[in-house]
């Protein structure tokens, strides 16, 4: 099971709106919004190896997601927008 299938599956089967998964780490969330992610940018975790899975993502969550160097993300829900920050910056998605 790869990164991002694992983080997958821990969101989906459960109440987190946040799942960071990297080969020896995982990192969940309850908090809402973008919360999470500043949470992680404020902790100064290298997150380049880890897959995501974040149960909405809007532009702004993109962003943080782009300045965190995340490796590739799951989005149960993407505002096109943050789609194309995403790519453009190389970041893989799924939704």
């Amino acid at each position: 099971m790869t990164n991002l299938e694992k983080a997958k599956n821990i969101l989906s089967c459960s109440d987190y709106t946040c799942v960071v998964c990297s080969d020896t780490d995982v990192r969940m969330s309850t908090l809402r919004g973008v919360a999470p992610l500043i949470e992680i940018l404020d902790s100064e975790i290298d997150l380049s190896s880890y897959s995501a899975a974040d149960k909405v993502v809007g532009n702004g969550a993109a962003f943080l997601y782009v300045l965190l160097k995340i490796k590739e993300l799951y989005a149960g829900v993407i505002s096109r927008s943050a789609y194309k920050t995403l790519t453009d910056n190389n970041i893989p998605v799924v939704s």
